[in-house]
């Protein structure tokens, strides 16, 4: 893949440090240029200067000797978060968001002031290339960004590059996060199949902006935010496979590597002693326990795909220095000194005002929590403007240090309004004090011995609440461009029933556009980067899958993932759909095919046909033939036939010896499309049975007679929105899932449990507008769902 094959989007937060004794009224010919180089997921110690030894650095580590290396310098504990501190020059909780929920602020509204405008408005030229990640316009990540917060909006004058991360697994899930490589906007490649040359990518466009740039005779601001070492990890041919450090450690040595090639190109354009170099990171690594595929869903990432934050404790997404304490290098010939260290404290927030400073640019009219520290860059002074670093997760304020005290606060394990990322939050069961100067890993907890110490910061975490705001109050400072009340916006608010039942807690596999698994604390542990019609995890925790027709398989297939993650292939589709799997207590699989002859078949594991017979459908739509065709206890098959309004029982010749009407009552002309997809035998006789298009779920008596149904007349809202899925409990509770709950709402439930007189009592909301065809609850409160489900 050639490097104009990668991706287009523009970062509001961005590079170059050009720290010296510049005047503000520097002439435009003499300012500096600012490249700013920031790395995704990147550990403490993942350098060699800064301590690695199975990662060989050497661009990098001659960057450091000849310029400046800070030991504590801060970001954010977690992506779009730090972005948004890196772009505005100040905490996330006082930015302003679209709405002004405060809750998560990774979308600064679009009335924020940029690094990149600051810098423009001082006759920069201005260019980000990379990874954005900051004003997700839809959830489903699939690159569509509100013009309005996009990079090209926000100051920058060129933009190449992703708008998002590259996805949460160890290989790219093309289905769950397509991600797009766009330039200034438009899309070049639709969707990413390969990480591999992603830095290689931008590297040689970088060097081809800085190139065109440098003829043009004003100063120039790059933004180059590679989206390495994020998983899914990639390197080149030059490097996958050579580093002692694994495949992050390729990706790490890749981008030393580019790192190399910059420098060596401002120096073949004579522009090297003109040029401020930063190099750092958006937060520590991505660290996950190795826990494999076991019955509960339990999801892992490989040690040798993420980093090391020696000495420091925690990494990604908690507030422990490993996750918010970054490896932080600055070059920039005859202004800043080469060769020396300090552990003065410094933050992204401080990079916004020190660039208008070296570029004599205006600040904006706004309160900033970053400081002007070009005088101590430059050892003008050896301390630096910083004394103090709040620590927040997400809106979650969790800490202070001021010198080297650090206070961490008493916190629960996952605490409510902090976003999915919560639960890498550990629960904190008593106020906390460090010294880390000489506990730099937060082991020893001194705050008895220091009561004084204590009490001091306590009232810095007070000042902090007020002025910033926490996760239960909205601060005096914090910026509402939008009107609105000054108090907090809850985004979803529960309903009584909702948080009447809240200890009710389901662990389950969804299965449809995005296939994954979810805790019992409600976190995606596992996903598989194909979409599927059907599927099941078995007690053993083999997973089988029915997967949607794609590239790999165009008629679809049937396949078993075992617990070691390897596949074996149990059907390949002959049509134009395979649309459902039935595991059965033999040891069989009941698979149904859609296309010109639709038939279901019933499989021993070798693919072997055991039984075959032609289903009695319409043949013009093949897709809306048939779903979730089940063998029964009497060794029969229900069947749904969506376009026929009927569910259909078939014995093992293929007669039809029963069958159930769905069609609305009085509705003979079908203006409503009760159309089956889910049929559920229940052990009394009863058939449930889930309508998609209509909007309802009906519940028919052993004699076919309706006698319970369901529609968004009895919900808080629209939820039924093309409910696919369904599921009896034990207790006769329903647990429902509506495929496109989220078009007209992302946040409405894509699952959600009801009882026999109609009452919630659990839902579950990803954030996509379609998704769930199907899934399986596998516990309740941590306890394994007895029986074969009735789903």
């Amino acid at each position: 893949m050639n490097h104009h094959q990668m991706f287009r989007w523009i970062s509001p937060l961005l590079a170059l440090f050009g720290m010296a004794c510049i005047s503000n009224a520097v002439e435009a010919t003499t300012k500096p240029n600012i490249i700013l180089i920031f790395t995704d997921d990147q550990g403490y110690q993942d350098l060699g200067c800064f301590g690695s030894e199975t990662i060989k650095t050497p661009n990098l580590d001659r960057m450091a000797a000849e310029g400046v290396r800070l030991t504590d310098f801060y970001a954010q504990p977690v992506c779009g978060v730090s972005r948004a501190a890196l772009m505005t020059g100040s905490y996330p909780i006082r930015v302003a968001e679209p709405g002004n929920i405060k809750r998560l602020h990774t979308v600064p509204h679009p009335k924020e002031t940029t690094m990149a405008e600051v810098l423009k408005s001082a006759g920069y030229a201005t260019g980000i290339i990379g990874k954005w990640h900051l004003g997700l316009a839809r959830a489903d990540a699939t690159g569509g960004i509100d013009p309005a917060t996009a990079p090209n909006a926000q100051g920058f004058d060129h933009f190449y590059g992703t708008p998002i991360y590259n996805g949460h697994t160890v290989y790219v899930d093309d289905v769950k996060m397509r991600v797009p490589l766009l330039r200034n906007g438009n899309v070049e490649v639709d969707g990413v199949q390969s990480w591999d040359n992603i830095t290689s990518d931008y590297t040689h466009e970088a060097i081809e902006w800085i190139t065109a740039k440098s003829t043009e005779h004003k100063p120039f601001f790059l933004y180059l935010s590679h989206n390495m070492p994020h998983i899914p990890l990639g390197a080149s041919a030059n490097f996958k496979g050579k580093s002692d450090g694994g495949p992050y450690g390729d990706a790490i040595e890749e981008i030393d590597w580019s790192c190399g090639q910059i420098m060596k190109t401002l120096k073949d354009l004579s522009i090297d002693d003109n040029t401020l170099v930063v190099f750092t990171s958006d937060n520590g690594p991505w660290v996950e326990t190795t826990r494999g595929m076991d019955p509960n869903g339990k999801a892992f990432i490989p040690r040798d795909h993420s980093g090391n934050t020696d000495p420091l404790r925690g990494w990604k997404m908690s507030a422990w220095e490993g996750g918010c304490r970054v490896p932080f290098i600055a070059r920039w010939p005859g202004n800043i000194p080469a060769g020396w260290d300090s552990n003065e404290l410094l933050s992204t927030m401080d990079l916004l005002p020190t660039f208008a400073t070296i570029a004599g640019a205006t600040l904006p009219d706004a309160a900033l929590d970053g400081s002007d520290a070009t005088a101590f860059l430059t050892r003008q002074t050896t301390t630096s403007p910083r004394d103090e670093y709040l620590y927040y997760s997400g809106c979650l304020l969790t800490g202070v240090r001021r010198g080297n005290w650090k206070l961490v606060l008493t916190r629960a394990k996952n605490p409510s309004g902090t976003g999915w990322w919560g639960r890498m939050i550990e629960a904190v069961p008593e106020t906390m004090l460090f010294d880390l100067a000489s506990d730099p890993g937060e082991t020893t907890n001194v705050a008895n011995a220091n009561a004084n110490v204590v009490g001091e910061l306590m009232k810095r975490i007070e000042i902090a609440r007020a002025e910033l705001g926490d996760i239960d109050q909205i601060g005096n400072g914090a910026r509402l461009f939008d009107d609105g009340p000054r108090k907090l916006q809850v985004p979803v608010k529960k309903t009584s029933d909702e948080a009447a039942t809240a200890k009710v807690r389901h662990s389950f596999m969804a299965f449809g556009k995005q296939t994954y698994l979810v805790d019992g604390e409600g976190t995606k542990t596992w996903s598989f980067p194909e979409s599927t019609r059907d599927g099941y995890q078995l007690a053993d925790g083999r997973i089988i899958l029915a997967l949607s027709k794609g590239k790999r398989f165009p008629g679809g297939a049937v396949i078993e993932i075992a617990v070691d993650g390897s596949e074996t292939m149990i059907w390949k589709g002959t049509q134009s759909e395979v649309n459902s799997v039935h595991p059965t207590d033999a040891g069989t699989f009941v698979i149904t095919e859609a296309g010109p002859k639709p038939r279901l078949l019933e499989l021993d594991r070798s693919g072997q046909v055991l039984i075959e017979f032609p289903l009695k459908c319409q043949i013009e739509n093949h897709h809306l033939q048939t779903r979730m065709a089940r063998k029964l206890a009497d060794g029969t098959y229900l069947v749904p036939h969506l376009l026929d309004f009927r569910v259909k029982n078939y014995d093992a010749s293929g007669n039809v010896i029963a069958e159930l009407d769905t069609t609305v009552p009085g509705d003979e002309a079908h203006a409503i499309h009760s159309w089956p997809f889910t049929a559920i035998r229940h052990d009394d006789g009863r058939t449930l049975v889930c309508c998609t298009n209509g909007n309802r779920v009906m519940d028919f008596d052993a004699n076919g007679k309706l006698d319970w149904h369901l529609t968004n007349d009895d919900l808080p809202g629209p939820w039924l929105q093309d409910p696919c899925g369904g599921q009896v409990l034990a207790n006769g509770n329903v647990v429902i899932a509506c495929y496109a709950g989220g078009n007209k709402n992302p946040k409405a439930p894509k699952l959600f449990e009801i009882t026999r007189d109609k009452k919630v009592v659990w839902t579950h909301r990803d954030g996509q507008k379609v998704g769930i065809h199907h899934f399986q609850i596998l516990t309740t409160n941590g306890k394994r769902l007895p029986g074969v489900p009735m789903k």
